[in-house]
């Protein structure tokens, strides 16, 4: 009996034994597996996503200039990193070496311009036009009076011309009287026509006694016949250039016409244009890049002498893939570091989203315009810069690492930490970057202890 209860106290010892030591080892092997645990505690935080590309600092404009003309180089009235104002005469060439054209145009450009003051002074041109025609009907009824004291001389000729006038007079005033609207107008045009008729009928009355009384002894004879011709030639220019001199006053009574000041203007223009080939012009306000002459040197058109840019404004144009063209939107903002500058973040904001696309090695992008907000003078063109737009910024989200994601037969799933055991926890995400993600479903809350790298035995290995 003794040798009984003797056994059964041996058995219970060695039980006890194993499960003190089961428990030992159980908790030895679950320190070490915790003691290789990567963990992380959850937050609430800000997450940005942004997208990046890389270009170079441009200027808001940026001009290289050359002469368009042969010819030595006269002044040159700037030096490297000079701020200019536009329209500024940056060079010129040298006034002895000028080409004919620009000579020419000087004497070109006096005129024109002073045909084009008188133009537009268009009292003194109205004035002028007036005593012009005023002489013209002058010359005119002098040439007219010389022209019937011929017909006096030569008195067949001048009955037959009275008769004639006669005839023709009142065959006018008859047609009229027939044919007219019977208005105010009419009537007053019809009375003249009938003066008219009264007037000749006159003439030829003077005409006839004339004949009759033999005055006039050259009458008839080959030199009356001459007179009368130089005569009659004489109105006929005089008449002529009273109908110029008529046609000038109407044009100018009402003002000068548009279409002469346009071609008075264009005159000017021309002139001008030519003589502006022997100067540089800065095209903008802006800050002398590069100056490649100095005064004596010979240029040739097409020979770039001068670079201004205008530094108010600095830019980046860069290429973004296709499949983030979307994410993209007009005021994001940027942070820009340059290769020439590592230690500064500039910063930026997204202005203009080309639509044109482009196609290099099979890549489909589109080109973004970003302005530097806070571009200083170590930042110039021409610098290469790395840009990272901002396309999504949310602020107070469940985050959970990337790298603490697993998928576990087609869920998402993420292991918490609870009295030294993995907890798989279902989630659902939602936006994301590199490193965290959005937690929009699933049992998580701040401070739960997320495994970073959870046992392969409890993941499958996804």
């Amino acid at each position: 009996m003794r040798k009984h209860w003797r056994a059964i106290l041996i058995i219970g010892l060695l039980v006890i034994a194993g499960v003190t030591a089961f428990v030992f080892i159980r908790r030895g092997n679950a320190h070490r597996q915790s003691q290789s645990l990567q963990t992380s505690v959850l937050a609430r935080g800000i997450l940005s996503a942004s997208i990046g590309a890389t270009g170079t600092i441009q200027a808001r404009q940026l001009a290289s200039m050359a002469f368009s003309i042969s010819g030595r180089v006269g002044t040159v009235n700037i030096h490297l990193g000079d701020q200019v104002a536009s329209g500024q005469v940056l060079i010129e060439l040298d006034p002895a070496y000028y080409p004919q054209q620009v000579i020419s145009a000087q004497a070109d450009l006096i005129n024109a311009q002073k045909s084009l003051d008188n133009l537009k002074i268009s009292q003194t041109a109205l004035a002028q036009a007036e005593l012009n025609l005023a002489n013209a009907k002058k010359a005119l009824d002098t040439a007219q009076t010389d022209y019937d004291k011929a017909l006096q001389n030569y008195n067949e000729g001048w009955l037959i011309e009275c008769q004639v006038r006669v005839d023709q007079t009142y065959s006018d005033w008859q047609d009229y009287s027939l044919h007219n609207d019977g208005s105010f107008k009419a009537v007053v045009e019809l009375k003249r026509r009938w003066q008219a008729y009264q007037n000749a009928l006159q003439e030829l009355k003077k005409a006839q006694r004339y004949h009759d009384l033999g005055v006039g002894t050259s009458g008839g004879t080959e030199a009356a016949k001459k007179e009368m011709d130089i005569a009659k030639g004489k109105l006929d220019l005089a008449q002529a250039q009273y109908d110029d001199a008529l046609a000038a006053y109407n044009r100018l009574k009402d003002g000068v016409p548009a279409q002469d000041l346009q071609a008075a203007q264009a005159q000017v223009d021309s002139a001008q244009a030519t003589l502006d080939q022997v100067k540089i012009k800065a095209p903008f306000s802006g800050t002398i890049l590069a100056v490649n002459v100095v005064q004596g040197d010979m240029v040739g058109p097409g020979t770039i002498v001068v670079v201004i840019a205008d530094l108010s404004e600095l830019h980046v144009d860069v290429p973004v893939a296709e499949v983030d063209y979307n994410r993209l939107a007009a005021g994001q903002s940027a942070q820009l570091i340059l290769d020439a500058i590592p230690d500064t973040t500039y910063h930026g904001k997204v202005t203009q989203i080309g639509l044109n696309a482009s196609t290099s090695g099979g890549s489909v992008s589109y080109p973004i315009r970003v302005v530097v907000s806070d571009a200083d003078k170590n930042m110039l063109p021409g610098m290469t810069v790395a840009v990272e737009i901002e396309v999504s910024h949310l602020e107070n989200v469940l985050l959970v690492p990337n790298r603490a994601l697993r998928n576990v037969n087609g869920s998402l799933v993420v292991y918490i930490l609870q009295n030294g055991v993995q907890k798989p926890v279902t989630v659902e995400l939602g936006t994301n970057n590199d490193t965290m993600s959005v937690v929009t479903k699933g049992d998580l809350k701040e401070g739960d202890v997320i495994v970073l790298n959870p046992s392969t035995s409890l993941t499958g290995g996804g």
